[in-house]
């Protein structure tokens, strides 16, 4: 009999929306790859300071590993709220990533006449 206690409800959502939110994480991360290399065509241009964040090759390799750590972490350990908390922050870092891997690209379309 395995000691461990059962999922929740709530954990069970956590679970669907934390899978959700680290996929999305894998995908913005090959997603960045691209938008830097279109980015090196700009020229010598000054990046904002965000999309320089989430083009450094720890955060793109870093992040995902370590939203798939903590998820496999609660999933072993099961403390309570942890799924929801880890469904909370990957959403979190997916939409901060978004925003700061478009950032210059939603600056230029203003620009467009």
């Amino acid at each position: 009999m395995d000691p461990r206690r059962p999922l929740t409800y709530h954990e069970g959502i956590g679970t669907g929306v934390a899978v959700l939110g680290i996929a999305a994480a894998c995908y913005l991360a090959t997603a960045t790859v691209e938008l830097r290399r279109m980015y090196a065509d700009f020229g010598d241009v000054a990046l904002p300071g965000i999309t320089r964040i989430v083009q450094h090759p720890v955060w793109l390799y870093g992040v995902p590993l370590a939203l798939i750590a903590a998820f496999v972490a609660a999933h072993v350990w099961r403390p309570r709220h942890a799924l929801l908390a880890i469904a909370a922050v990957a959403v979190a870092v997916d939409v901060f990533w978004y925003v700061a891997a478009w950032a210059p690209i939603h600056a230029l379309s203003g620009m467009i006449r």
